[in-house]
């Protein structure tokens, strides 16, 4: 539900890194649930699209979301 201390985050775009557990999960629960379409990227593939489903299952939009490894995020010299 969204009131109208949370209506400037409708429709707002997100990124959140680290989604699948602690304060990236819930960052990502609280801000859907305020109306802003949130993108997920975590290394635990079961645990983000699981929380993807919850997101969905509470009404919000389907998130992008991005399973990432570390070797995908490292630059080399």
């Amino acid at each position: 539900m969204t009131d109208s201390h949370d209506s400037h985050l409708q429709d707002r775009v997100s990124v959140i890194t680290g989604a699948s557990s602690g304060i990236g999960a819930a960052t990502a629960r609280a801000l859907a649930a305020r109306g802003a379409r949130v993108v997920l990227a975590a290394r635990d593939a079961d645990k983000l699209n699981s929380l993807v489903a919850e997101i969905c299952g509470a009404g919000a939009p389907r998130p992008p979301a991005s399973p990432t490894s570390p070797a995908s995020t490292t630059s080399r010299a």
